[in-house]
């Protein structure tokens, strides 16, 4: 009776756990995954100080090994998750970037850097092509902010690409709190408080908008300090 007890227990199936896979992109043709993975990586490795990778990712799956996808691809993952509250963070690799819950055997989720947050913001324009932002926002007025900026046209393909520190914004050192806003065809991000002025004994707080624009394959900018404490002799100005 012992034996049979413990043969029932043997059978019992292993259910595998119910997380979140965020799908970068993908194709059914593995080769052209496989470029589309060495693409994503970069982008990943552009991204460290901000967004962190379990080890191994982001890798390439074939989603008829994880149940709850449609077979028939060969996918970027940037990793399992119990949730979909990293894919804004994730669309930074590719705006096309999304989330299904699946079942697998164990988590790998990325994560963001202390003290990171991110907002988004999109602006399309008459020709519905996509100027897509997603900021990466420290919430701490001693850290920097990066931005990262996607122009795609009405099929999602590429035109332009930029990645964008805070100290491009009119030379913001660190700091201050940064908010987006999107108007027809331009991003603009706004930095309050910002140490600006490089260089002076008592650097003091600027309030910086920088406002982008996409048109044919790039991504151009316009720099408004809005406000500024002076120290001109500091600058040499």
């Amino acid at each position: 009776m012992r034996a049979a007890v413990l043969a029932v227990l043997v059978s019992l199936p292993v259910h595998a756990a119910d997380l979140a896979v965020l799908v970068v992109t993908g194709s059914a043709d593995k080769a052209a995954a496989s470029k589309q993975l060495e693409a994503v990586k970069k982008k990943a490795a552009d991204l460290d100080a901000v967004l962190k990778f379990a080890p191994g990712f982001p890798k390439l799956e074939e989603s008829a090994a994880v149940t709850g996808l449609k077979p028939g691809f060969f996918i970027v993952v940037a990793g399992y998750c119990a949730d979909d509250k990293l894919l804004p963070a994730v669309k930074a690799l590719d705006p096309g970037a999304y989330a299904k819950m699946v079942q697998v055997d164990d988590a790998a989720c990325p994560s963001l850097a202390e003290r990171i947050e991110v907002k988004t913001a999109e602006a399309k324009d008459a020709e519905k092509r996509v100027l897509r932002a997603t900021l990466f926002a420290t919430t701490d007025e001693r850290d920097s902010w990066l931005l990262h900026l996607s122009w795609r046209d009405k099929t999602g393909a590429v035109l332009a690409e930029r990645l964008v520190p805070e100290n491009d914004a009119a030379g913001c050192m660190y700091g201050g709190t940064a908010e987006l806003s999107a108007r027809t065809g331009s991003i603009t991000v706004k930095t309050t408080d910002c140490m600006k002025s490089r260089g002076c004994p008592n650097p003091g707080p600027a309030t910086v908008a920088m406002t982008f624009t996409a048109a044919a394959d790039k991504i151009a900018d316009e720099v408004k300090v809005l406000k500024d404490p002076g120290y001109k002799g500091c600058r040499g100005e």
